[in-house]
Formats: structure tokens, C-alpha cells, sequence
């Protein structure tokens, strides 16, 4: 295995280690993890939600395949931590506690940076091979004309009455917008 390999799997490792023993402890409510989250203001119910949340992140991230999936997972393991140090500030806890949330962060972005590329999610190929992806394709050739001289469009629309009724819809006019009910006044 290559550095950046081994190192995006020792990250992962401990990421998927802190998002399953984790998950575990937020499932059974154990500590430091459940009274902090109690101190930090939330109900109790959020540890069950979390803690199948950060058990369904941790097994995606080590399954093989799964790329969207794992995508989201990362996203939930970011956001997770991100909140945590956001809570840990908006308490205004010692600096101390912001370490671990913080540190955990940064080691789920480094293991969604360094996965190999079998891991990724595979990059949409643009709409038309000489567009460049930021841009909108245009029409490179007129409109097909039938015998008559008319556009494809143009010859549907008088063939088909309810084509017709689609392709120029009425414009709205006083006779046809709902009127507004008057309030009677009773004396």
C-alpha cells in the first residue's frame, strides 16, 4: 500500500472506532458521552438517535462500494462533531472540551480527503463532449422542417387540437382569473 493509502485507513480506522464505540455508549447511555449531552441541554432520546446514526456511519465507511452512501455518512460524522463543538461554545465549556469534538472533525475530513478512488463517488460526465461542464448546451442547428416549410412543432400543434392548448396556453384574462368573494355587510 502507497503512504496516502495507509493513512487514509489508519484515519478511517479511528474514525469508524469513534463512531461505533461511540454509537454503542449513546445507545446504552453510558459516560462521559450521555451526561455531557444532557449538560449540553439536549433530551435524553437524542442519544438513541445518535447512536444509530454514528453505528450506521461507522459500518458504511468500512463496507466496500457503497459511494453516495458514504458520502452521507462522512456529511453525518461532520456535522455530528461540528455540533458538538458548537454546542461545547454556545455553554461556554472550557476550551478542553472542545478538543475532542474538534480533533474528530478534522480526522473525518481527512479520511473523506485521502480515500482512494475506488471509494469515491464517480465524477457525471458533462451533457455534450465540447460543452465545458459550468455550461448551459446550446442548440448548434436549426429546428427540423417538414415539407410544408413548418417546424415539427408548428405542424403537431395544428394537427392536434390538444397539442394546441399545451404548447400556447391562454393567457390569463379578467374573465378567466377566480373573482374574490365580497364580504357582505349585514346592517
Amino acid at each position: 500500500m502507497t503512504r496516502p493509502v495507509t493513512a487514509y485507513w489508519v484515519i478511517t480506522a479511528i474514525v469508524t472506532g469513534e463512531c461505533l464505540v461511540g454509537g454503542a455508549m449513546d445507545l446504552f447511555r453510558l459516560a462521559p458521552f450521555y451526561p455531557m449531552l444532557l449538560h449540553l441541554g439536549y433530551p435524553g432520546y437524542l442519544a438513541t438517535i445518535l447512536g444509530v446514526a454514528k453505528i450506521a456511519a461507522g459500518v458504511v465507511l468500512l463496507l466496500p462500494g457503497l459511494p453516495r452512501l458514504k458520502e452521507w455518512a462522512y456529511a453525518g460524522v461532520v456535522i455530528n462533531m461540528a455540533g458538538a463543538v458548537a454546542s461545547h461554545v454556545a455553554t461556554r465549556d472550557a476550551a478542553s472540551d472542545l478538543l475532542a469534538p474538534a480533533a474528530f472533525t478534522a480526522l473525518a475530513v481527512a479520511s473523506w480527503a485521502l480515500r482512494p478512488p475506488a471509494r469515491r463517488l464517480a465524477a457525471r460526465p458533462p451533457a455534450h463532449p465540447d460543452a465545458h461542464p459550468d455550461a448551459h448546451p446550446t442548440p448548434t442547428r436549426t429546428p427540423a422542417r417538414t415539407p410544408a416549410g413548418r417546424s415539427a412543432r408548428q405542424a403537431a400543434v395544428t394537427a392536434c387540437p390538444a397539442a394546441r392548448a399545451t404548447a400556447y396556453p391562454a393567457a390569463p384574462t379578467s374573465r378567466t382569473l377566480p373573482r374574490a368573494p365580497v364580504p357582505s355587510r349585514a346592517p
